[in-house]
This record gives C-alpha cells, structure tokens and sequence, in this order.
C-alpha cells in the first residue's frame, strides 16, 4: 500500500514540479516574487477545488495523494515564498515584504474559499 501510494504522489509532484519551473521561467523574480505568487494563488484556487472533487469521489484517497499531496505540494512553494519574503527583508524592501505576506495569505485563503464554492455549483 505504501508503494502505490507513493508512487501517486511522486507522479503528481513531478507534474507540479513542471509548472512550477515553467512559472518561473516565464516571470523575473528579481523585481518582485510574481512566480511564488501567483503559483501560490493558483494552489490555493485549485486545492479547493480538488478538495471539494475528491470529497465527491471513490476514489478519494488516491486522488487525494496526486492532487493535493503531489501535484499542489511541489507546485506551491511556501519554502520559497518564505526565502523571498526573508530576501526582500534583508534588502531593507520593507513594502515589498509586507506586500507579498499579505497578498500570499489574503488572497490564497480567498481562492481556497473560492475554489470551493465555485465547485459546489459547478459539480453538484
């Protein structure tokens, strides 16, 4: 049992994994974080959806350890939100910081809600 669950949270994290690298590839974090956030935002959308999904399914277990252990778990990244925020703080980029504190947990909490609710009309 412990083998094939690992094997489900290995798949979905390699496909995490690969968003995430792409998100980076495409935004400058050298300027603000956009990747983390916007990575961290969308994580935060889609395990509410995918928690409302596999509460629905029979398969809840297995779906549960791809999407929300695997696939969300290496897509969002509070390890490097964590180290970006710390980065800016030691630039003195005080706003910066701040900013990207409140608006990772504000609105990740938001889209974790809306995820939800948006799921609850669209898969009754």
């Amino acid at each position: 049992m412990f083998f094939k669950n690992l094997i489900f949270v290995m798949l979905g994290g390699a496909f995490g994994a690969a968003i995430r690298y792409t998100a980076n590839h495409f935004f400058d974090s050298d300027k603000f974080p956009y990747a983390t956030l916007l990575v961290n935002i969308t994580g935060c959308l889609l395990i509410g959806i995918f928690f409302f999904i596999t509460e629905k399914s029979q398969y809840t277990f297995d779906l549960r350890l791809f999407l929300i252990t695997g696939l969300l778990g290496a897509l969002t990244t509070f390890s490097s939100y964590s180290f970006e925020t710390f980065y800016l703080i030691r630039k003195a980029a005080y706003l910066k910081a701040g900013l990207n504190i409140f608006l990772n947990n504000s609105i990740g909490i938001l889209m974790a809600f809306l995820g939800y609710r948006l799921s609850t009309l669209f898969f009754r």
